[in-house]
């Protein structure tokens, strides 16, 4: 069987059943295919003949030049694939079920300490008063100071900022409602309380980006690299 195709298959179903992200379905494929271009390397080249020992060995040779994080992100993968081979009929096995991933430290993340918070707010919410004499970049700095505080206020993440649109802020209650991970129509939807007034005053840029687009992860990922001290205190690391 080819096992191009079939990987194929597999990131089809990821997509429309599971509502991942064309990153994350892109990162599944590739350790996906990277573990079985490596197994029909040792022999392997059939998937009815891949064993939990064949996984394992590949684990291991793996563990040399990934690091832990890594190899459990690229396992995780493998596993996936071959619980859902079995399910839809690929396989009469599933030579991944006993396969564990990687023990990782557990660390906590760096986080904002009350006064680069405050100095963070300060900035943002100075550079939307200055009352620019353009009205395009006086809209800009109004939404970059309502992306910030909303990230900060709420713990949300980027993708769920960027996937808002107007319809998402509740004025009356001074709420918004995002959609987490998956998008299941819903089921992983959360509402947060609106902390500062600013973000009341004007909804019209909440959801665009520069040209009218679309606001993008990328776009909200170069406003906080501009805020030197918020990156060093790792504040892309928590909204990412």
């Amino acid at each position: 069987m080819d096992a191009q195709y079939t990987v194929e298959r597999f990131v089809d179903y990821l997509r429309a059943a599971k509502g991942l992200s064309e990153h994350t379905v892109a990162a599944y494929r590739s350790d996906v295919l990277q573990c079985l271009d490596a197994l029909a390397a040792s022999g392997k080249t059939e998937l009815d003949g891949v064993t939990l020992s064949d996984l394992r060995m590949w684990m291991g040779e793996e563990s040399h030049h990934v690091s832990k994080s890594s190899l459990a992100r690229k396992t995780i993968a493998v596993r996936r694939f071959f619980a859902w081979a079995l399910e839809h009929g690929v396989l009469t096995h599933n030579p991944a079920s006993a396969l564990k991933t990687p023990k990782l430290p557990k660390t906590l993340p760096a986080v904002l300490n009350e006064t680069q918070a405050g100095a963070l707010m300060d900035e943002v919410d100075a550079e939307a008063a200055r009352g620019d004499d353009d009205p395009h970049a006086r809209a800009l700095a109004l939404r970059d100071c309502a992306m910030l505080e909303v990230l900060y206020a709420t713990g949300i993440r980027v993708a769920e900022l960027v996937s808002m649109d107007l319809g998402s802020v509740h004025y009356g209650n001074r709420t918004i409602t995002v959609t987490g991970k998956g998008n299941y129509s819903g089921t992983a939807q959360g509402t947060f309380t609106i902390g500062r007034a600013t973000l009341t005053a004007d909804g019209t840029g909440t959801a665009s980006g520069t040209y009218g687009d679309k606001l993008s992860e990328l776009a909200v990922s170069g406003l906080t690299a501009k805020l030197g001290e918020a990156q060093v205190a790792g504040i892309w690391k928590l909204t990412g």
